[in-house]
């Protein structure tokens, strides 16, 4: 990749310091009173969704209720942080990148000319790559080189009102596969290092995560905002032998907003076990209905029957009689009966007992979410991190007090989420929301609870 001058990544830096600056002073409602309520949603919404996806969960014995999940919820193992009790909300400022901030990061990329303005934000094409920046959604952007054009892996949108970045998923020329296997893409070391002066020029640090590729690694920093680890709002950088390929992130830092009170993260803890569910794409125990089964073996018929072994051959009815004679072979022109395969001997399907997620401590970091209100924005919430032991994220929960939530409106037209006997209404095939019995966070019995928290 290119070097960015001394000069211009000093620019950058202070800019973008001076943001995160202003960022760090809360601020209450602007009437002086509450909050307004957030329409982020809340917990009630939830609950519903996973009451009705219990009832048609399959049952033990592969009746309507047998366990399907493979998931047993977290359980507290260590302790649990009540402080802070308030914190603000942030959002990105509505000003829109100038022309000039587009210069001063094509020149962290390596890339220089003259931006040209689209309905929705700025383009700079030039023979070494293209750079997009987009007007709002805290000024996202994207960059990808000449030579990746073609199959771009982000792009901002900068012609249409809703746009958003996307990524790109490009087959080989004319279909076919890559007749050798790429090389490895830089090790983490390389790929840190050539990513290096483009994140210090945006004044971009916090959580970073390497993924080896081939041929292309990736980093994935997700920045810190008044000292607060952030969700959502991560910068993407794709790099290869020759530099950095493609990336992505937000020009603009987000500003403080009404300052809102917390419920504690044991109380946001307990909140988990009333949101839905995946269904798993996953079976196990016997498949209900007797006979042969999907999987070459016999299962148990009806109740009161006798339940053949397994692997024994399939049972052969005796000759019909008609009019009292039996008829040993077909009439003349009839159809030969249909050979049946003996069935495959199979195992039972074993059912999965996976162990509690062991939840060590949280701390207060931000989230996005979308705010529907009268001013709809998208928005950065304050959210309690549950960690394991290694420090990784497990999960997270909206730290806000509910009193100060509320559920989006529907949209017109859109029904409200509901269950049909087959099953679950909308959705992509193998996840719904609620599609299995809601697993209650096992809570470790503490000085603060004796006893765990409700569970299916």
């Amino acid at each position: 990749m290119h070097a960015t001058s001394t000069p211009t990544r000093a620019t950058l830096c202070l800019a973008t310091a001076a943001l995160l600056l202003t960022g760090c002073a809360s601020q209450k409602s602007a009437s002086g009173g509450k909050p307004p309520k957030l329409l982020i949603g809340t917990n009630d919404k939830v609950a519903p969704a996973a009451a009705a996806g219990a009832a048609i969960a399959p049952a033990p014995g592969g009746g309507r209720d047998a366990p399907m999940r493979i998931f047993a919820g977290y359980v507290i193992a260590g302790t649990l942080p009540d402080q802070p009790t308030h914190a603000p909300i942030y959002l990105w400022p509505s000003t829109k990148p100038s022309q000039s901030d587009v210069v001063k990061l094509a020149t962290a990329l390596g890339i220089s000319g003259t931006p040209t303005r689209h309905a929705h934000g700025w383009e700079l094409k030039t023979a070494a790559g293209d750079l997009r920046v987009r007007d709002d959604q805290g000024q996202q952007w994207s960059y990808v080189r000449a030579d990746a054009e073609q199959c771009p892996a982000f792009q901002v949108d900068i012609d249409n009102g809703d746009g958003v970045s996307t990524g790109f998923a490009c087959a080989a020329p004319g279909g076919a596969p890559s007749p050798s296997a790429p090389a490895n893409g830089p090790d983490e070391a390389t790929t840190k290092a050539a990513a290096a002066s483009l994140l210090a020029a945006l004044g971009v640090s916090g959580d970073e995560q390497f993924n080896s590729g081939a041929p292309v690694s990736d980093l994935t920093v997700s920045p810190t905002v008044a000292g607060l680890p952030t969700q959502g709002i991560e910068t993407n950088i794709n790099v290869d032998a020759r530099g950095i390929m493609a990336a992505t992130g937000q020009l603009q830092a987000p500003t403080a907003g009404d300052d809102y009170p917390l419920i504690t993260a044991k109380a946001a803890f307990d909140s988990i076990a009333a949101r839905p569910e995946p269904m798993i794409a996953m079976y196990c125990g016997p498949i209900p209905g007797g006979g042969p089964n999907r999987f070459g073996g016999i299962q148990p018929p009806a109740a009161g029957g006798a339940s053949p072994a397994l692997g024994a051959p399939m049972p052969i009815a005796p000759p019909v009689p008609v009019n009292s004679a039996t008829v040993a072979s077909p009439p003349v022109g009839a159809s030969p009966p249909i050979e049946v395969s003996p069935p495959i001997e199979v195992s039972p399907v074993p059912c999965p007992t996976p162990e509690p997620i062991k939840i060590t401590g949280a701390e207060l970091g931000l989230q996005i979410e979308y705010n529907a209100t009268t001013a709809a924005a998208t928005i950065l919430v304050p959210a309690w991190f549950y960690t394991l032991a290694d420090s990784s994220v497990a999960t997270t929960a909206i730290a806000v007090d509910p009193a100060y939530l509320g559920t989006p409106p529907v949209p017109a037209g859109v029904a409200s989420t509901s269950v049909a006997p087959g099953g679950p209404a909308g959705g992509s095939p193998g996840f719904s929301a609620g599609a299995v019995p809601p697993v209650g966070p096992a809570v470790a019995p503490t000085a603060a609870s004796s006893k765990p928290a409700p569970s299916s």
